[in-house]
Formats: C-alpha cells, structure tokens, sequence
C-alpha cells in the first residue's frame, strides 16, 4: 500500500485583483448612505472579513450619514445591470470538498466581474491558503452546531449573503433572531444536500425551522432538478403545520380552520447545477496547438492521438507504478460511510482476488487509487482488508498492498485532472449526492463512471450510455454485487472492457462539454445574487422611503412587483411595514440561582412594588406529583427568595388562558379564559383579586366567553378586553369592550363596546403593554404576538373542545389602541415574538424590553428586544441565558430577574421547545439601560 499527499506540481496563477475607480464606487457608497437610515450599525463590531470589505470600499461605519438626497441617489443606481455588489459568503468549511470548491469558483467569478466578495467560514481547510494568495478576505465563526451561537454581521453591509450548504442553517437562524426576518431577503441558501427521505438528518433535524427559512430566503440555489424537487415537495408537504399556509397572496388572512391548496411550487427555489470547473476547460486542451483550439471543444476519444490528456495520464500512471496493461479504479471523494469509501475498499478486495481468474496470458495488474480529504484515515482500514484475505495465494497479501494507493486531497488543478486521466474507471459510492462535482470533472477527463442511482446524478449519469449505475449502499449486498459486477466488467485488461470503457469515456467529455460548461453556471450565478440583491434593495428603499405605515395585511400595492419572489415575500413582512432593527452590543451579567421550588409556564406575571406575582392553574411544587389549582406564588426581588400561597378563588374562574391586567399598583384582574383542563370550553367569568389582602370579588362578567383575550387598563382609567379566540378555539375574536375602573379597585356595572378590532387581527396569547411616545397627547395599548394555538379536529360536532390536531402560528404584526386615535398600525416586530407577556417589561413611558419568547412553533427566542415607541424601532441589546418561552419576568433596582416557564432543549441551549424549567437568572441592567428603567410598576400579560 502507498499513502501520502500529492505533490504539489504547479499551483493555478493568481488571479489579479481588479482596480476600481472612485466613479465606480460611489452607488455603493450611495446605497449605505440609504441603508443606514434603516439599519444603523450601532456599536456593532463586525467580523475580520467584513471589516476588511468595508474598508475596500470605502463605506465603513463612518461614512453613514444618511439623509434623503443620499436615498434618491441610491434609487436610481439600485438596479443597474453592472451595480458591483458587496457580497458576503458564508461557508461551513474552506475544505476541497465539492460545496466549498464551487463557492471558490462562483467567487473568483464575481471578483472578475468587479464584485466585492468576502469569506466567513466555520473551519478552516486546504482552500484557506489559496483564498489568503488570492487576496479575499476571511475570518472565522463559531463551529455552528445547534449549541452554539455566531457573531451578527450588519446585513447594511452587504447586498447579497450567500449561506453555503444545508448546515448553516444555524448560522442564518442566529442571523435572524439578530436583525429579523428582513435578513432573509439578502440571503441565498446554496443547497447541496440530498436527503434520502423525511426521516434523513438533512431534512428532519429542526425541519420546522428549516421550512421558514427555506420559503423566505431570497433564493435558495439547489444544484440539481431531482434535489430541488424533493425539497419543494417537502417544504409544501409541512407548510401546514408550520403555518406557511398563510399567506395573503393566496387569500388567507388567518391560518384558523381549513384552508384550499397551497401553489404547487416556491419560486424562490433555483435550480443552479453545478458545472464543469472552470479551471479545468483550459488544461483539456493543453497538448493542441491548433489555434483554433480555444473555441472549440476538446478531443474526447482516449483512443485518438489528438487526446489532449495522453501525456498527463503517462505521468501520473508512473506515480502509482501503473503500465498502460493495467487497469486503474480511481475514487475521488472526502473519506465518510455517507460516501462508501469502506465498502468500496471491500468490493475492490474482491475485485482484486476475482481478477486472478482472468484468462493466463493476460497482463496488467488491478490497482486503486482513493485520493481525497480524510482519506489517510483510510491505511488501517486497508490493512485490515488485507489481513482478512481468506484463502489468499502467496504473497498474495504483499501484491494488494502495493496494489492500494491512499492519497491525501489536493488543490492543484493539474494534480487533480492527472489523477482523472491516469485511471480507467472513477467510483462514485455516495448513498445519495444531489448532484456530485467528482463526477463532472471525470467524465470531462473521458473516464466512465459507475455511480449510485440516486439523486441529481441521475441527471448526469446516463446508465449504459455514460457510466454504469448501481444502488445505493443502504440496499446492502444487491449493492455491493452490482457495483463488484460492474468494476470487473470494465477491466480494460479484456476486449471488451476495453471497448465499453471507451464508449462510456467518450460519451461522458462529449455530455459534460455540451451541457456543464462553467460560464453558463457562473452568469446564472451571478445573475440570480443581482436579482436577490435588487428584490432586497428595493424593500428596503421601500422601507426608507414610506412616510407611514400601510394599513393592510401582507404586501403593499407593487411590492411583489419590486421583488423576485412574489410567494415567498408573502411569508415576509411588507416593506413599508419592515422593522426598523438597530443593534446595541450591551453587555449583560447573568447569574443563575438555585432552582425554584415549582415549575410553571404561560403564567399571569404581574409585578406590585419589589414583588411579583405569579398566578398559574398548572403548577406543579417539587415533590409534588400533581398539580396545584390557582396557585399564587410571588419573588422578593429585593432579596430574590420565593413565597408560597394558593388564592382561595371562584370554581367558575378560568384555571387557564386568562386575560389578566394591574391597575393601580395593587388590584389584578382576571377576566375569561379556559375552564378546565386541557381544551375545555371557554368562560366570560371575571374577577378582581386584591394583592394586598387576598380577598377576591366578582366584577361584570365579559358579554361573551373568551379563551386567552388581551386585557389591559389605559390612562383613560378603562379596563380594555379584546381579542383572544371564540369558544370554538379557532374563531378569532375581533371584539372589544371596556369597563370603567376606580381608585379603589371597584368597577362600573357594564362593559362598554368599543370599536371592534381592524380585520385580520384577533387570535390568543398575545402580548399587550401600556406606552406613550414622547411628545404624544395620550398614552397607548400596544398589541403584538397573537396566535393560533390549537384546532379541533376536522368535523368535529359542536361543543366539541377535544384537540385533535396541534399547530402554533403568529405573526410579527404591531398595533396600538388609543382614545383619540383608534386602531393604528405600525412597523413590524422584527420576527414574530410570541408566549413573551410574563417576560416583557417597562423601561420608561415609550419603551419595553421583551425578554425570549417564541418566534414560531419549535423556534424559542433567547434574544433581548428593546422597542422605542416614540421611534418605532427595535434594537437588540443582548441575549438571556437561555432559550425560553412563557417565563416570568421582574425589574427592580435596576436589576432584572428571569425565572420558569418552558426553556429549550438541552438545558436551554438548544432553540427546540424542551421541558417545563425551575431555572432562575438575575442580571444588572446594562449601564446604556439603567437611565431609562423607573421604579418598577409591573408588566401587563396575557
């Protein structure tokens, strides 16, 4: 056996780096001017990379200044056809495996074209030092798995991000709970993966998630038709249970009930097949001096003496102690059990013995070459194979050890193409590739292939006309009998294995010529990160632009126009609607306590002085194996410790899903809710508890029974109800009353009608908080986090609460209610924020810290949103210690407590929904914030 690393020959030049003109910069420059005034990057430290760019162009964080003529000029240079883009590409490794070798070409492409391209990556790898000669710039992120958490880039940055591979998945998450669903208009999601089935990891670990990203990505480049098709299929097959179902352009305000078949396709979803590498087309025509040569295709018949491929393949034969009578099975591919390097190593054992039985007479010998990244790990696996050989001949042992050659992967075009032209027949053993870049670049060098018939190969591999298929390695022994069969039958030491490997060679460089050239991918490339870029630039300049807020639900008029993707922008929210996001790069302290004596989510957290207290129908003490009916709890938050009690309240009052609101410092009141246990029918009971003595007193009950309705007092001295759901479940309510509340705690005698909700709202667990931005006559009920909780099963009878069926959706829509105004729309949430009323806090009269929370069903949130009602803007200034959601939260002395509710999985590292938690934090409020926390006088839930 041989093992090493190919030499390293003769490196490709280096591409020289083009100069751009002052004249040529200054629409960059123009549109961050623009985009400043929308996402101003404050105390954001970028990574290496992005810094590097910036500074290239000439448009770092000091040269935001923003202002209208600086918009209007960036309008008009936004969609010419030659705008150099400033493009961002993320990638998991910088390895020579396929996915990072293409985004190295597609790279090199754009710098040509007179783009501005970076690199981030999450390891490091053999491409790290070409990227370092060709002078692009690269940092490094954090090894993205589930776990752990990336640093946010400025999306104002960049005109198009490119996320490459299905694993950064967690790395656009992490961008998004940074700056919002907007972040996704920039991003395309190169997409390599072909997952067996539903159940395959690439599909099914945070599927959920993968969904909302895939179908509100600006575009998601899949590399071949088989593997686009299969992830359309999907993403449509789980729409409905990860809400995707709604969506205005196809006529849904509301995700309740049953709603008519989605559009049979995203088109946002690309087909962008790889190509023939482009390094390769000039070195197949190195031996032609014909100067025609350069326009015409390559000579593909080894047989021919116009090959231009001959002397390259006498070289690299010699390195492998190859005569032309021996017959050469190359595998190209990184070193994994996903790729079936073992069980061809196996077959090729048997292949070896079974080649002793060829006519006598016959020279040549069979040898291997496995050549790839990780493929030295392969020697003692070699060894074994040899060491099994049962019975072996003598020196048997000895002639397949230098029979076996083990090499390390390479950069070097010439090294690779060599390795093509020396061997007769290249391996393919992969369980299922969506497209396989090893494979095009072999049949470009006439070698036939024997693949898997699984996946985008079969639109590369034509069976019996360019290579051999067989199955999969997961069909076992059928597989490896069929691709034993097909190695033996292509052994060049016969006639016929000769003249079929000439056929399948020739044909294949004839294919891959005609239908993978690079430029076409290359322009196809570009063309489609310009068109995601101009859609992105257009919303935000849409953004900018609007003076208000438009009152409709979904797209404003033209908006699908402005952008490529029509139904996936209907996931998103509309651009004059589009959040206003800053980031504060504040610096938090937490401190974990000991576990709370209880567990308990989606409580009533109110807070009255230093004390705050929780009201939950399901709470369950340590120790104890059931759950406690009304418990009341409450923290000291001067000294952090837990008292116990249990209300003694009314059997008619709800246990759950109440709406529930303080006024003055001392009286809760509880209206509706859940009656009974899980699903039971809603109620329109309403209470008073005083926090003082305990003592509970009926008021009016709601003219209606609700299930989870808002509830909150204004300044006008009302109790204000509304929202919520209809005693069916899945009706929103749209109504909204109003009952007047005295000093003491006593109420008028009947709820007033107010003006009913705008269309389309409505809907359960929502959050609701008294603001009043600066300089405004009255304060105001802000609205937000309203969703569908749980559906009856279909056809279910009436009075039938029973819940067949659970789904999750919200919407990051905003609103506020107030006397004078009504019912006003405003900028979007940055993403919906949903189970977040018991961890959302006053600092001030105009702003509000949310603490975590829900963004969709499976999606906790760990993030710290600020929002400024006087400038309806959101900025995240920090992440809490966990990912939770239906926790409880209280301020006090410019201290911030957070405790309970239902944190994520692993201890609350992961963003997937986990077990109810006792956990406990308390923090400092960051200096930037302690200005603006008062004496605390609680939060309004639920």
């Amino acid at each position: 056996m041989n093992s090493g690393t190919v030499p390293s020959g003769h490196p490709k030049s280096r591409r020289p780096r083009l100069q751009f003109a002052a004249a040529a910069l200054l629409p960059l420059v123009l549109l961050a001017l623009a985009a400043s005034k929308l996402l101003q990057p404050t105390g954001l430290r970028q990574p290496l990379a992005v810094q590097q760019l910036l500074q290239a162009v000439d448009c770092d964080d000091r040269s935001h200044v923003g202002g209208i003529p600086a918009m209007h000029a960036a309008r008009a240079a936004a969609f010419s056809p030659r705008r150099q883009l400033r493009i961002l590409m993320l990638t998991h490794d910088v390895t020579l495996t396929g996915a990072p070798q293409v985004l190295y070409e597609v790279t090199m492409h754009l710098r040509a074209q007179g783009h501005n391209v970076s690199f981030i990556t999450m390891r490091g790898g053999e491409l790290q030092e070409q990227l370092a000669r060709d002078g692009i710039p690269l940092s490094f992120d954090a090894d993205l798995q589930p776990l752990k958490y990336s640093t946010p880039v400025d999306p104002a940055s960049f005109d198009v991000v490119v996320s490459n591979t299905i694993v950064t998945i967690h790395w656009l998450r992490h961008q998004v709970e940074a700056w919002g669903l907007p972040f996704l208009r920039k991003a395309v999601w190169w997409i390599h993966e072909q997952p067996l089935n539903a159940d395959d990891g690439f599909a099914a670990v945070g599927a959920t998630l993968k969904r909302h990203v895939m179908a509100r990505c600006g575009a998601a480049a899949i590399v071949s038709t088989t593997t686009w098709a299969w992830w359309e299929s999907w993403v449509l097959d789980g729409a409905h249970q990860a809400g995707l179902d709604y969506s205005p352009l196809v006529g849904r305000q509301e995700s309740f009930g049953r709603q008519p078949a989605l559009p049979p396709s995203l088109p946002n979803l690309r087909v962008v097949r790889n190509p023939l590498p482009s390094w390769i087309t000039p070195l197949l025509k190195l031996n032609n001096s014909d100067s025609s040569a350069a326009t015409r295709l390559p000579e593909c018949s080894r047989a021919s003496k116009q090959w231009p491929l001959a002397a390259l393949r006498r070289d690299f034969r010699q390195r492998v102690n190859a005569t032309e009578e021996d017959y050469v099975v190359l595998m190209v591919s990184a070193n994994s059990e996903y790729k079936g390097v073992g069980r061809m190593l196996t077959i090729f054992t048997h292949a070896w013995q079974q080649a002793a039985s060829l006519p006598g007479g016959v020279p040549g010998r069979l040898v291997a070459v496995f050549i790839g990244p990780g493929m030295l790990r392969l020697v003692p696996e070699v060894k074994k194979a040899v060491a099994s050989l049962q019975p072996a001949p003598k020196n048997a042992g000895v002639d397949l050890l230098a029979a076996i050659h083990v090499l390390d992967g390479t950069d070097n075009s010439t090294e690779r193409l060599g390795w093509y032209a020396a061997a007769d027949v290249h391996v393919l053993n992969s369980e299922c590739e969506s497209f396989g870049r090893v494979t095009v670049e072999g049949m470009a060098a006439s070698l036939p292939q024997l693949a898997t018939a699984c996946g985008g190969t079969l639109e590369v591999v034509q069976d019996g006309v360019t290579g051999l298929l067989h199955p999969p390695p997961s069909a076992g022994a059928a597989s490896d009998a069929a691709l034993l069969e097909h190695v033996l039958r292509l052994d060049r030491r016969t006639a016929d294995g000769r003249a079929l490997g000439e056929r399948l060679g020739t044909a294949s460089c004839r294919r891959v010529h005609a239908e993978f050239l690079p430029q076409q991918f290359l322009d196809a490339s570009e063309a489609l990160l310009r068109q995601v870029a101009d859609g992105a630039q257009a919303a935000d300049l849409a953004a900018a632009a609007g003076e208000g807020v438009a009152p409709s639900e979904g797209l404003t008029a033209g908006a699908a126009a402005m952008l490529p993707s029509g139904w996936a922008a209907a996931f998103m929210p509309s651009p004059a609607n589009q959040a206003r996001v800053v980031q504060r790069d504040m610096k938090w302290a937490w401190k974990e306590l000991p576990a709370a004596h209880l567990v308990a989510a989606e409580s009533i957290a109110v807070q009255a002085g230093s004390k705050l207290f929780i009201l939950n129908g399901n709470v369950q003490r340590n120790g104890s194996a059931g759950v406690v009916p009304h418990a009341l709890a409450s923290v000291d938050l001067s000294s952090r410790t837990w008292q116990n009690g249990t209300a003694v309240l009314p059997a008619d009052l709800a246990g759950t899903h109440w709406g529930a609101a303080l006024a003055g410092n001392r009286h809760l009141f509880i209206v509706a809710g859940q009656k009974g246990s899980n699903c039971s029918p809603a109620t329109m009971a309403a209470y008073r508890l005083d926090l003082q003595t305990q003592k509970v007193q009926a008021i009016p009950a709601l003219p209606e029974p609700r299930y989870s309705p808002a509830l909150a007092v204004l300044g006008d001295g009302r109790l204000h109800a509304f929202g919520g759901l209809l005693p069916d479940r899945v009706t929103p309510a749209r109504e909204h009353w109003s009952l007047a509340v005295n000093a003491d705690g006593s109420t008028g005698d009947t709820w007033v009608t107010e003006a009913p909700l705008p269309a389309h709202l409505g809907g359960s667990h929502s959050t609701v908080v008294e603001l009043q931005p600066r300089g405004a006559a009255e304060p105001a009920l802000y609205y937000w986090g309203r969703i569908s909780q749980e559906e009856q099963p279909w056809g279910a009878d009436v009075g039938n609460y029973s819940c067949a069926a659970n789904r999750e959706w919200g919407d990051a829509a905003l609103w506020s209610f107030s006397q004078r105004r009504g019912w006003r729309r405003h900028r979007d949430l940055p993403l919906p924020l949903l189970y977040a009323a018991g961890c959302t806090v006053k600092l001030g009269q105009d702003a509000a810290l949310v603490v975590g929370g829900q963004h969709f069903d499976g999606w906790l949130s760990r993030t710290l949103w600020l929002y400024n009602a006087t400038e309806d803007s959101w900025a995240r200034v920090g992440n809490a210690p966990q990912y939770n959601r239906g926790h409880v939260c209280g301020l006090h002395a410019g201290q911030l407590f957070m405790a309970l509710g239902q944190q994520g999985k692993e201890n609350g590292l992961s963003y997937e929904t986990g077990p109810l938690s006792a956990r406990q934090f308390w923090a400092p409020l960051p200096p930037e914030l302690l200005g603006a926390a008062p004496a605390a006088k609680g939060s309004q839930g639920k």
